[in-house]
């Protein structure tokens, strides 16, 4: 029939331009083919998605250029391809009514989110503008799901404090979500429901996952202690004046990354800070680095865990800011590095340098995230996912190694040089 004739030439069309795609600007071709095959297996060959794909040539060679390069968004994208139509409009339903219904969108809404910001990161390598999209959209997600929980338990008091990459702004692909819970007065029965009930919907499997993994262990006593928290009982937990426990220094380090919003009356950074650090909370520090971080492996490399890495940065710049009694109001770790360059010569001497050399770890590793199937901060350099990596970054795998492992260097000479003075 002539609509059949059709629908055949709509996919040898797109078959064409994909594959013409894929061979002019793909990274690897294999896993790019091998997507494609899942992909039309997932739209059960309908003609109508091969037509949309022909009219929007863009996109058709964004998924080319994605299938190429991500086994973890081109898995997802195969597996649902109804997700075309807004990726490509860019549009988003209304809400429901129906907390069940609510919930797919949410979950929905997340994932859509994750691919364009991560499509747009591969075109731009705007680390910033990745992590403020996506932690805009943790912001909304959250607060649609708590609004409405309100609503069911009428626990109009409980609110969220972001902490972590999240509270910094600094979210990424595959992210966690740390906070707290806290309350205005004393947390009452319907508080806690509301809390237990966030918890449990937020992490519940999806159509397309749970929302979001979520990681509450920066809860005052925590993991022992209750989930959520009112006002004046986290306020004496980080100042100290609390009578049955206070917040150890890693965990008043924690707090400098906690984002307030309107509804608390007080900064936890700012409270965090105002204790300061004994020698002995310097002494505990310097043993949680010992035991956190470790040398170079050969034939493997650490983002985070290796000396010089980012979590080293984002240790060293927190412990130098609790040192001093100081918070930096951008709670993003370049923010605090910026806020001790303006009130330390130290710093002032190395901070650009640090900010630079995390800024291009941080860049390394969300495109690491984007070429694995798995999460982690750990690479194998004989891999095939570093070697899908270098090419994504246009340099040799071995160049990219050398490029590692000498900022890994520099930074960890920096950081030593800066931990010195702020133990001074």
């Amino acid at each position: 029939s002539r609509k059949s004739e059709r629908d055949e030439e709509a996919r040898l069309t797109f078959l064409k331009g994909f594959v013409t795609a894929l061979a002019s600007s793909g990274v690897d071709r294999d896993l790019g083919l091998s997507l494609l095959l899942d992909f039309i297996r997932g739209t059960r060959a309908k003609a109508s998605f091969f037509t949309l794909l022909n009219r929007e040539t863009r996109v058709r060679d964004d998924l080319a250029r994605l299938f190429s390069i991500s086994p973890y968004l081109g898995s997802l994208l195969a597996s649902r391809p109804e997700l075309i139509d807004e990726f490509i409009f860019r549009k988003q339903a209304q809400t429901s009514a129906d907390l069940e219904i609510l919930l797919e969108e949410l979950a929905e809404r997340r994932l859509l989110v994750e691919l364009i910001a991560a499509n747009q990161y591969l075109a731009d390598l705007d680390l910033k503008n990745l992590s403020t999209n996506l932690t805009r959209s943790a912001d909304s997600i959250t607060q649609a799901l708590l609004e409405r929980l309100r609503e069911e338990y009428s626990a109009h008091g409980v609110s969220i404090v972001p902490m972590g990459k999240w509270g910094g702004g600094e979210l990424g692909l595959r992210s966690d979500l740390d906070f707290v819970f806290v309350t205005k007065e004393e947390p009452k029965p319907e508080d806690h429901k509301l809390a237990r009930r966030f918890l449990a919907r937020i992490t519940e499997a999806h159509r397309g996952g749970s929302i979001y993994a979520v990681d509450m262990r920066l809860r005052p006593s925590g993991n022992a202690g209750p989930i959520l928290v009112s006002e004046s009982r986290l306020k004496s937990y980080l100042d100290g004046t609390a009578e049955d426990a206070t917040a150890a220094a890693w965990e008043r380090q924690a707090y400098l990354r906690a984002r307030p919003g309107k509804n608390l009356s007080f900064h936890p950074a700012e409270v965090a800070a105002q204790r300061g650090l004994s020698a002995t909370d310097l002494e505990e520090l310097e043993s949680i680095r010992s035991r956190l971080f470790f040398k170079e492996k050969v034939g493997e490399i650490d983002l985070k865990l290796t000396d010089g890495g980012l979590a080293d940065v984002e240790f060293t710049a927190q412990i130098a800011l609790l040192a001093r009694k100081e918070f930096s109001i951008d709670p993003s770790t370049s923010g605090m590095i910026q806020w001790l360059e303006g009130i330390d010569s130290s710093w002032k001497s190395l901070g650009a340098e640090v900010r630079e050399r995390y800024e291009f770890i941080r860049k390394v590793e969300q495109l690491f995230q984007l070429t694995t199937s798995q999460s982690g901060s750990r690479i194998r350099v004989k891999s095939d996912e570093f070697k899908r990596l270098a090419l994504v970054m246009k340099v040799a795998p071995e160049d990219l190694e050398s490029q590692l492992r000498l900022n890994f260097a520099a930074l960890a000479k920096a950081l030593n040089s800066v931990r010195s003075f702020a133990r001074r």
